[in-house]
């Protein structure tokens, strides 16, 4: 298993990263298709709100990985 995010109290993108990171580790029947959209949804909005996202350029170095918007 890849190793978790290093967690900082004044750094909101490692909370941000340990929260997406810890939600890709839910098995697929702990929660209903309704709640994991609403779960989803609402940690998009945080992201978002937050000032970030998940950098979707095939070609930049940080592909994958949330970024400052």
């Amino acid at each position: 298993m890849i190793g978790m995010t290093e967690l900082h109290r004044y750094n909101t993108l490692t909370w941000v990263e340990t929260i997406w990171e810890a939600l890709h580790l839910i098995h697929p029947q702990a929660v209903t298709p309704e709640q994991h959209d609403d779960i989803m949804s609402a940690m998009n909005w945080i992201t978002e709100e937050l000032g970030y996202q998940f950098d979707t350029d095939p070609d930049s170095p940080t592909n994958g990985e949330l970024v400052r918007i």
